[in-house]
């Protein structure tokens, strides 16, 4: 005899009693916990790289940008929900009015930051969701490291020390040096 498992929707997950400091995302209609109060640099270095983007997008009027709370459902049946530490919508792909819940699209970019409690596996499982939905580009931030994996469809580059984060096809001339990214973060 089978049993059968009933997968969560998008829907479903919205509807989730809020519980502060939890966070879920739904893998092909699986919900998954995660871990709230990921702490002080991370919560730090999620906030700059927000700021960052976000001055860069509204001061050249290129779309909107999310922080950790920005939930998008990137497939359906089964549904999959990703929330990125922040993310960039381009104007164009934003619905309008911009709905309250669960965006249904998939970003143009998103950042995802690595906390001590993160697997290398979860974190490479993300990735591959995001660019197999669509995601044009994630940016990894290692802040124990100091350095940020860029991927997109053409490849993988990683940066340290004295690299430019840039913004590439998806934000053209959005730079910012990782010695900025990461001033006065890590001793």
């Amino acid at each position: 005899m089978s049993v059968q498992v009933k997968l969560m929707t998008a829907e479903d997950l919205w509807a989730l009693p809020r519980v502060e400091g939890v966070r879920h995302e739904l893998m092909e209609g699986t919900l998954v916990e995660m871990v709230g109060g990921t702490g002080g640099l991370h919560g730090v270095l999620e906030a700059r790289v927000a700021r960052h983007l976000a001055n860069f997008v509204e001061e050249n009027g290129l779309g909107y940008v999310t922080g950790a709370s920005g939930a998008f459902i990137l497939a359906r049946d089964p549904d999959v929900v990703r929330i990125p530490d922040a993310a960039f919508i381009s104007k164009a792909q934003m619905p309008k009015p911009i709905p309250e819940k669960s965006l249904p699209l998939a970003p143009d970019l998103a950042v995802e930051i690595v906390s001590p409690n993160d697997s290398a596996l979860e974190v490479r499982h993300r990735v591959q969701d995001y660019l197999k939905y669509g995601v044009r580009m994630v940016w990894v931030v290692y802040p124990e490291l100091q350095t940020v994996d860029c991927y997109s469809v053409d490849g993988v580059q990683s940066l340290k020390d004295d690299a430019v984060l840039e913004g590439g096809k998806v934000l053209p001339n959005f730079r910012l040096s990782l010695r900025t990214l990461f001033a006065d973060l890590v001793e």
